[in-house]
Order: structure tokens, then sequence, then C-alpha cells
């Protein structure tokens, strides 16, 4: 596959190669946003999404043994995880079949997985040994279907570190009264309150809770942890 690189230089003299003329997805429907297209877009957006990562966890992250990608992308997000635990196993599940060719040819000592539904396949992947999941998909929100059981089953696992890009920031004017039913308590319609119930219902239902955040007009980058130690995120949430 033909692909031309380009480097953005992050935070913490982390780096990242990006591609950028895959081609783009055939996938129709709503799905048919795929990373590439993201990436051809919005490429600004890309640039503070991993901005947000070379940021918080370098914060947070012990060394990680091995690391779930729920949506892979390009695995830019991977790139990051390998200069901070280059020992690291990772597991990186993709929809589109474009970019999982890429990423095999990309990483050649990365798993790389086809997968059609992330959310229903992690019910079904045992994950054992597992030191972090990401589940970095930009349309996720606590009313995602499934997504409060995936929080019980990576709960059950007792993996220690969850990313999560949430984009309820987006609309939460508009939706943060569902948000209060969601969560049983108030919420005010700002980004700081639907987080801080976010956080507080994942522990209670689960021992998680959000220990850094950082957002932009479109999502909120969050890491969370099942040990925190009486960590929580900054008031208010840094704009990148």
């Amino acid at each position: 596959m033909d692909f031309d690189l380009i480097r953005l230089d992050l935070h913490n003299n982390l780096k990242v190669l990006l591609p950028l003329n895959l081609p783009l997805s055939e996938r129709k429907g709503k799905h048919r946003d795929a990373y590439q297209e993201f990436l051809q877009g919005s490429p600004n957006l890309v640039r503070r999404h991993l901005t947000a990562v070379s940021t918080i966890l370098p914060r947070h992250l012990n060394q990680v043994k091995k690391v779930l990608h729920m949506f892979g992308g390009v695995g830019a997000m991977a790139q990051i995880i390998a200069q901070l635990s280059p020992d690291a196993e990772q597991i990186i599940w993709e929809r589109d079949e474009t970019l999982c060719r890429f990423m095999k040819e990309f990483y050649p000592d990365v798993k790389v997985v086809h997968v059609d539904d992330s959310l229903k396949r992690i019910h079904e992947f045992e994950l054992g040994d597992t030191d972090m999941v990401c589940m970095d998909a930009s349309m996720l929100t606590i009313r995602t279907a499934g997504l409060k059981d995936i929080w019980l089953r990576v709960a059950e696992a007792h993996v220690p570190y969850v990313w999560l890009t949430d984009s309820s920031c987006s609309k939460i004017h508009l939706n943060y009264r569902a948000y209060t039913a969601d969560f049983g308590r108030h919420i005010e319609p700002n980004a700081e309150s639907y987080l801080e119930a976010y956080s507080e219902g994942l522990e209670i239902n689960t021992g998680y809770r959000i220990v850094d955040a950082m957002r932009e007009a479109g999502a909120t980058y969050c890491l969370a942890m099942l040990d925190h130690e009486g960590k929580t995120f900054p008031r208010p949430i840094p704009y990148l």
C-alpha cells in the first residue's frame, strides 16, 4: 500500500507518524466516516486529540504490558503508548479494511484484527492481563448503546486504565436533562458537570474514576483509573 507520512511533534517529546493519502472507506451509511476521512477533513482535530493523549497519559501511566484499542483508526495512539511502554503488547481492533491493511503493513509487530462491532466483540474477548482499554471513538457518550455494559466488563477484569473519548460536550446544552436521568443527579449544561456526574457514577457502579481530562469543542478526552487514590480531573477542564 502506498502512503506518505507526516510527523506530528507532541507534548513530552512524543511524536506520531500519520498517513496522508490512504484511500477513503468504501463503507456506506452511518459508518462511512472512517478515520482516513477524518484525518483528511479535520487535521486540526486530530492534532488536538493527540495533544490530549500525549499530555494526559505521561502524567498517570505507569508501564503497561497489554493494551486493547477498541477503535484503531490509523494506530496513532498505539504509537504514543509504544513510546511510553516500549515492551507493551498492543492489540488493535478496526472495522475499516483499508485501515487494517495499512496498520498491518505499518505496524508489523502489532496484532491488528478486523472487527465489525467492537462494542459487541469485547464481551467475547478474554481481557485477562490487559492493563489498558482504549475506547477512543469520538461518537461515544454515556448514552451509547452497550457502553455501560462495557464498563462493567472492564471492571470485572480489573483493567487498571481506561481511555475514553466522549462527545457529549458538543450538545451538552441540549441534552443535559437526559444525562440527569442517566446519572440520577442534577447536571448543569456544561462539560464539567457532566464529567463529574460520569465519574461519580463510574465509581459507584464500577470502581473507576476519571482522573484527568482535556477538551475541545466536539469532544472530551479522559483517562479513568480503577485504583484512583482520590485523584480527580481538574475543574474547569482545560481546553486544547
